[in-house]
C-alpha cells in the first residue's frame, strides 16, 4: 500500500465512520422522538382520565348541569385522543383496549345515570329509582377508578420504556465513538510507525552519503514511495560515483589548459603595455587640439548665455504689455459699472429732488404740513435704501466667492439683468428673462453673475454697433439632464464663422482700439469650464448669436 493511499485512507476512515455515526444518531434520535411522542400520549391521557374522574366525583355530588356538560366535553375529548392513539407492542395494546372499553362502559352508565336525575317519575317508584341511582353510581366510579388506572399504567410502562430505550442509546453512542477513536488510533499508529522507521533509514544512509562515502546503498525499506526514494537514492548515489570520478579527470586537464592561459595572458601583457605606450603619444599630440576646441566651445556659450538675457527682456516686456491690456480691461470693466451704476441711480436721484423741492415750495408758498414731510421723509428714505441695496448688489456681484455654494440659476440671472436694464432700455435694447422650473448650480454664484454680465456687455456692444432696429436680448434658463442651462440670444446678425473658433481666445476681439480687450470672454469660458467644471459655447441661431452655458 502507498503512502498516499494510506493517508487517504487515515483521512477518510474517520469522516467514514463518523458519518456512520451520525446516521446511527438519527435513526436512534428518531426512535427516541417516537416513544418520547407516545409517552407524551399516554401521559396526556392520563391527566385527562384524572380530570373527568374528577368531574365524575364532583356530578355525583352535586348533579349540576354544567358539571355534566363538562363531563360529556371531557369524554368526547379523551375519545378523540384515544382513537388517534396508536402503540407498538401486545402489553400496550392490551391497555390501550382496556382504556378505550372502560371509556366507553363510562359514558353509557353516565347517560343511564343522568337521564334518571333529570326524569323525577312517580313518588312510588322513589326508593327504587334512588336504590338503581346510587348502583349506577358505584359503577361509575367503579369504571372511572379502572379508566385511571390503565391509562396510569399506559403512561408509566411508556416512560419507562422511553428511559430505558434512551440509556441503551447513550451507551451505544459513547460505545460507537470509543470504536472510533480506537480504529483511528490503530491505522494512524501503523501507518506512522512504517512510515517512521523508513524515514529513519533514509536519513542515516543520507548523512553516510554526506561524510563522503559515495558507495554506500541504502537498503529497501517498503514498497511504497519511500522503497521508490530509496531506489532513487542509490542510483543518484551511484551516478554521483561516477560524476566524481570524472570531475577528477576534468579538473587535471583543467589545471593544463590554466598553465597555457597564464603563459597566453602573459605575452598579451607585453603586447598591451607596448600599445598604451604608443597611444599615450597619440593623445599628447591630440591635446592641443581639444584646447583649440574648447575655446570655440566657450565662445558659442557667451553668445547664447547674451542671446536668452535679450530673450528674457523680451518676455519681460510682452508681461509688462500683458499686465497693461488686463488694467485697461479692469477700467473699462470699472467704466462699464459705474455706466450701469449711474443708469440705476439716476431716476431715483431726480425724484429725490424733486421730493427736497417739494417740500421748499411747500414751506416757503404754503401748503407745508406734518403729513406732507412724513410722506416726503418716508419716500427719501425708501430711496436712499433702494441706492444701497444697489451699492451692494453692485458689491457682491464683483466680488469673487471663497467657496463654492449652491444656487438657484434663474435668480442669478434676474439680478444680474436688473443691473443693467436701465441702461438697455436708455438703449432703445429689450431684455427678455424667461426660467423653466428651478435649474440649480454648485459653483461660484457671482463669477457666475460676471459671466452672464460679461456676455450681456458684449451683446449690448454688438447691437449698438449696426444700429439693429427692434434690439432685443433674450435670456433663457432651464434645467436638461441634469443639469443648468443658461443661453444669451441677440439678434445682431451673428458672428463671423472664420472667427467663430477664435472668439474665446485671449487678447482677441473684434472691437476697436481702446474699446476692448479681448479677454472678456477668455475669462467667462476659463470661470464655466475650469472653475466650476461646465461648458461655455457660441453659435449663430437665427438672426444673432447665441452663448449657452451648461453647469
Amino acid at each position: 500500500m502507498t503512502i498516499k493511499t494510506r493517508l487517504m485512507t487515515i483521512a477518510f476512515l474517520p469522516a467514514v465512520l463518523a458519518l456512520l455515526a451520525v446516521l446511527c444518531y438519527f435513526i436512534m434520535t428518531g426512535h427516541v422522538r417516537e416513544q418520547r411522542r407516545d409517552s407524551e400520549v399516554a401521559d396526556q391521557i392520563a391527566r385527562e382520565v384524572f380530570e373527568i374522574d374528577f368531574l365524575t366525583d364532583r356530578y355525583l355530588i352535586y348533579h349540576e348541569p354544567q358539571l355534566k356538560a363538562q363531563w360529556l366535553a371531557k369524554h368526547e375529548a379523551i375519545g378523540k385522543r384515544l382513537a388517534k392513539a396508536r402503540f407498538s407492542g401486545d402489553r400496550y395494546q392490551q391497555l390501550l383496549e382496556k382504556v378505550r372499553t372502560s371509556h366507553r362502559e363510562m359514558e353509557d352508565i353516565f347517560t343511564r345515570l343522568s337521564a334518571g336525575y333529570g326524569n323525577p317519575g312517580a313518588a312510588g317508584d322513589a326508593e327504587l329509582r334512588q336504590e338503581r341511582q346510587e348502583r349506577l353510581s358505584g359503577i361509575l366510579l367503579i369504571k372511572a377508578r379502572e379508566l385511571f388506572v390503565a391509562a396510569s399504567r399506559l403512561a408509566d410502562l411508556k416512560r419507562a420504556e422511553t428511559a430505558v430505550f434512551r440509556d441503551r442509546f447513550d451507551i451505544a453512542l459513547l460505545g460507537g465513538l470509543v470504536f472510533l477513536a480506537a480504529v483511528i488510533c490503530a491505522v494512524s499508529l501503523l501507518s506512522g510507525r512504517r512510515i517512521v522507521n523508513a524515514t529513519r533509514i533514509l536519513l542515516q544512509g543520507t548523512e553516510i552519503v554526506a561524510s563522503g562515502n559515495l558507495d554506500h546503498r541504502v537498503e529497501t525499506v517498503s514498497r511504497d514511495e519511500l522503497g521508490k526514494l530509496a531506489a532513487a537514492f542509490n542510483a543518484m548515489t551511484a551516478r554521483l560515483h561516477g560524476f566524481n570520478e570524472e570531475l577528477e579527470i576534468r579538473v587535471a586537464e583543467r589545471t593544463t589548459d590554466l598553465k597555457q592561459a597564464e603563459d597566453a595572458l602573459r605575452k598579451a601583457n607585453e603586447e598591451l603595455e607596448t600599445r598604451v605606450a604608443e597611444r599615450t603619444e597619440e593623445l599628447q599630440s591630440s591635446r592641443s587640439e581639444l584646447e583649440t576646441q574648447h575655446q570655440k566651445l566657450l565662445e558659442t556659450y557667451h553668445e547664447l548665455a547674451n542671446e536668452t538675457a535679450e530673450r528674457l527682456r523680451a518676455m519681460e516686456e510682452i508681461r509688462e504689455k500683458d499686465r497693461m491690456l488686463i488694467q485697461q480691461s479692469r477700467m473699462a470693466a470699472m467704466g462699464e459699472m459705474l455706466g450701469n451704476i449711474a443708469h440705476q441711480w439716476r431716476q431715483p436721484l431726480n425724484v429725490l429732488g424733486l421730493k427736497l423741492q417739494q417740500l421748499g415750495f411747500s414751506y416757503e408758498y404754503g401748503g407745508f404740513s406734518r403729513e406732507l414731510l412724513d410722506a416726503n421723509i418716508d419716500k427719501a428714505m425708501e430711496i436712499v435704501l433702494h441706492l444701497s441695496q444697489t451699492i451692494d448688489d453692485f458689491r457682491k456681484l464683483t466680488s469673487p466667492d471663497k467657496e463654492k455654494s449652491l444656487f438657484r440659476a434663474d435668480q442669478v440671472v434676474t439680478k444680474t439683468v436688473s443691473i443693467v436694464e436701465k441702461s438697455f432700455k436708455e438703449q432703445r435694447i429689450t431684455i427678455e428673462v424667461s426660467a423653466i422650473g428651478e435649474p440649480q448650480i454648485n459653483g461660484y454664484p457671482n463669477e457666475f453673475g460676471q459671466v452672464l454680465l460679461n456676455i450681456l456687455m458684449n451683446a449690448r456692444d454688438a447691437l449698438l454697433e449696426p444700429g439693429t432696429d427692434d434690439a432685443r436680448v433674450t435670456v433663457r434658463s432651464w434645467t436638461e439632464e441634469g443639469k443648468a442651462v443658461v443661453t444669451i440670444t441677440d439678434n445682431a446678425g451673428g458672428i463671423q464663422e472664420e472667427i467663430m473658433n477664435k472668439i474665446f481666445d485671449p487678447y482677441f476681439t473684434t472691437k476697436e482700439l481702446g474699446k476692448g480687450t479681448g479677454i472678456g470672454l477668455f475669462m467667462s469660458k476659463t470661470i464655466i469650464e475650469k472653475n466650476m467644471g461646465g461648458c461655455l459655447t457660441a453659435r449663430n441661431a437665427g438672426d444673432g448669436a447665441e452663448f449657452r452655458i451648461e453647469v
